[in-house]
This record gives C-alpha cells, sequence and structure tokens, in this order.
C-alpha cells in the first residue's frame, strides 16, 4: 500500500506539472485562429499562473511530509545557485536606482516573470519521481498541437499562399521557433544520433522561417551529433562573456542616427525598414535615457507609457542585452551574463543552448512577458543535459499500472 501512494503521488505529481506547462505553452504559442479566443481567455484569466500556484504547493507539502530539502541528488543546485545571482543582482541595482528616483510597482511583475519560472523548475527536479525526459518529452508533443493549432489560422484566412523566401516571411510564423530549435538539440544529444523528433523540429523551424532560428537549427542538426559529450573550452567560455558583454556598445552604435545614415547612403535602403521598426523605438529610447531611471523593467514601461499597451511589439525594445545594459548598468550586464554562462560550462550542447538564447536576446526579448513557459523548458533542458551522465534516475519512465497490480514495484 505504501509503495502505491508514492506512485500516485509520482503520477499527480507529474500530470499537474505537465498541465501547467500545456497551459503556458498554449497561451504564450497560439496567437491567431480560432483558438484564439480560449488562449486569451486563459491567459486573462491568470489560470497558467493559478495551476503553477497548485503545482508548486502540491510539490513543497509532498517535500515537507517527507523531511526531503531541495535539490534531489544536487541536481541543479548549482546553476539555480548562479541564476539567483544573476536574477538577484538586478534587482539589487533596481533598488538602488529606485531608493534615488523613487519607487515603481511595474518592476515587481518584470521580476516575477523571471523568477517564476527558475522557482517552479527548482520545485520540479527536487520532486520524488519526476522523470525530466518524460516531461520534454510531451513538451515537445504539446508544442507541435500549439503550433498546428495556431496554424489553423493560416488556412483559414488564405494566407499560405503568401509563403516568400526572398522577402523572409511565412504565414506559419510562431514564437515557438526558438523552442523547436531547442527541442531539436535535446533530441540530437538525448539519442545521439538524428531522428524522427528532431527531424519534425527542423522542418517545423523551417516552416516559421525565423532566419535566425532555421539557420540555428540546420547547424544544429549537421553539427550536435559530432560533439558528444565535450565540455566547453575555458577560451571558448570567456570569449562568449566577453563578446556578449561588449554587445550593448555595439548596439548601441547600430541604433545610432549615424550608422542610420551611412547604412542609407551604401545600399539606399531605409534601416528602419530593414529593422522592422527597430530603429525607430531604440532611437526614441537612447534618446530618453532620463526617463529609463528606475531599473528593471523601466525600458519596457517608458514604451507603454509613449506608445500605448495596444500593440506588445511597442512595448519591447526588441533587444534584451542592450534593455538590460540601459535599466541595470554595465555592472548589471556582467554579473547577468557571466552567471549564465558559468551555469553551462561543464557540457558543450548546454552551451550551444545557451548561445542560442543569447544570440536572441541581441534582436529580439526571449525575457519577460509571454516567455515564462519557454524559460520552464529551457531550465528544464538545462538539468538534462547537465546531468544527464551523472544521474541515471532521469532516464527511468513511468511505472506501469501493470507493475503496480503484479506488485513489482520497485521504489
Amino acid at each position: 500500500m505504501k509503495n502505491i501512494q508514492k506512485i500516485w503521488s509520482k503520477t499527480i505529481t507529474y500530470y499537474l506539472v505537465m498541465a501547467t506547462v500545456t497551459v503556458f505553452i498554449f497561451s504564450e504559442f497560439i496567437y491567431r485562429g480560432p483558438f484564439v479566443p480560449l488562449a486569451k481567455a486563459m491567459d486573462g484569466m491568470k489560470i497558467k499562473y493559478a495551476l503553477m500556484a497548485v503545482t508548486s504547493l502540491y510539490i513543497l507539502m509532498q517535500l515537507i511530509a517527507k523531511r526531503q530539502g531541495l535539490f534531489k541528488m544536487n541536481v541543479f543546485r548549482k546553476e539555480s545557485t548562479l541564476y539567483l545571482i544573476a536574477i538577484g543582482s538586478l534587482a539589487a541595482i533596481t533598488l538602488f536606482y529606485q531608493i534615488l528616483n523613487g519607487f515603481r510597482a511595474f518592476v515587481i511583475p518584470e521580476f516575477m516573470y523571471v523568477l517564476l519560472p527558475l522557482l517552479f523548475v527548482i520545485l520540479i527536479v527536487s520532486a520524488d519521481y519526476i522523470n525530466i525526459t518524460r516531461v520534454l518529452d510531451n513538451c515537445f508533443y504539446v508544442t507541435v498541437v500549439a503550433f498546428l493549432l495556431d496554424s489553423l489560422g493560416v488556412f483559414t484566412d488564405g494566407a499560405v499562399v503568401s509563403f516568400d523566401i526572398l522577402d523572409s516571411s511565412s504565414p506559419f510564423e510562431n514564437p515557438s521557433s526558438l523552442i523547436f530549435v531547442f527541442l531539436e538539440l535535446y533530441f540530437l544529444v538525448r539519442y545521439n544520433k538524428r531522428n524522427g523528433k528532431s527531424i519534425v523540429c527542423l522542418i517545423i523551424t523551417i516552416l516559421t522561417f525565423k532566419r535566425f532560428s532555421v539557420i540555428l537549427a540546420i547547424l544544429f542538426f549537421v553539427f550536435v551529433p559530432m560533439i558528444k559529450n565535450k565540455k566547453v573550452p575555458r577560451w571558448l567560455l570567456a570569449t562568449a562573456i566577453v563578446v556578449f558583454c561588449a554587445m550593448p556598445f555595439l548596439l548601441k552604435y547600430f541604433y545610432s542616427n549615424d550608422f542610420a545614415s551611412f547604412f542609407f547612403a551604401r545600399y539606399q535602403i531605409d534601416f528602419n525598414e530593414f529593422t522592422m521598426d527597430r530603429f525607430a523605438r531604440t532611437s526614441y529610447v537612447l534618446n530618453h535615457l532620463g526617463q529609463i531611471k528606475y531599473g528593471f523593467g523601466s525600458v519596457s514601461n517608458f514604451l507603454s507609457q509613449s506608445y500605448g499597451n495596444a500593440d506588445a511589439a511597442n512595448r519591447s525594445l526588441h533587444s534584451d542585452l542592450l534593455r538590460i545594459y540601459l535599466e541595470c548598468s554595465f555592472v548589471g550586464t556582467v554579473i547577468y551574463n557571466t552567471c549564465y554562462f558559468i551555469s553551462v560550462k561543464k557540457n558543450m550542447a548546454s552551451f550551444l543552448l545557451m548561445m542560442g538564447i543569447f544570440i536572441q536576446m541581441i534582436f529580439n526579448h526571449p525575457i519577460g512577458a509571454g516567455a515564462v513557459g519557454h524559460w520552464i523548458i529551457i531550465y528544464l533542458m538545462i538539468a538534462y543535459l547537465n546531468y544527464r551522465k551523472e544521474v541515471p534516475f532521469y532516464r527511468e519512465g513511468m511505472m506501469s499500472r501493470r507493475k503496480i497490480k503484479v506488485g513489482k514495484v520497485k521504489i
């Protein structure tokens, strides 16, 4: 009886985790077609956060009842500590700015968006019987379903004919493109070969036709099976940290009027059109740096006040690397970048995943609102990639009901 109770505890935890991740994926990846009202309703009623709270409370109750601490077998302990230091440094700098310039409540949800997925994954990897590989496998199926449901809008409005390779546009464009790239990486590493799931991820990424994602997916598909379990060379890790710490300075020049004028003179192309309005928004922020004085979230708040909340794209700087630099100074940038890269130094696959995230942060906004589900999957991948050879526990599947019935359960 005791063993059966443990199995049911494990099963309940697993399904609560999957329900939570599923709702996050559906709310973040479906933005057109007949299922948009449902996705918006789930988002508006905060169902995903309610499910996250229920799941977290259940896991905590289980840990307390078993007198078990966090980080079972020390999995994800070092990484979590580094991430908390990174986020904590941004919080400390934000507090300093707010003491000087006045307190603003908008920073609270901004920090919730980055803290919640990390804390949730800490609970997941600390819980008994959670199988990371099975969670990630089912994240793949859920994300594929979300992509297909979102794509129904393509077929219903006839936009499928608008696929244009030369213009780099696709009717299947979807926020899930980078997650499919990372899922492809996960399957290539897990099976140590190219397989059906990795091919599906590659095909869907190509259909979304996000240029960076497509290039990264092809490179992963070709080269990842060759890397095995190599560690990251120190020079490569140091180079990555230095390059991404220097990137905000390059971006400030890139979005300057001088560079825009040079670009137009050289190519006869309007730089704002070339950057899809990123130049206008970024230069506007750079010309009003006096308003970016309250720490983390200041840029998004300033853009919301300037452009309104109707269009989510106008509230984003579309460069999280530059945003962190402007909001939390060069010190915050160095600490944040260093901590995140050190967390993946032991495994080349997780380093490649982090490289993909940071390259995306140059011209996009993978941090914050609308990306909580993304980061749950990303943190789970890092936990798996960093510990897959040390903790065979995570390669075990859920025990079947048949084994329970015949009394072959082993805990």
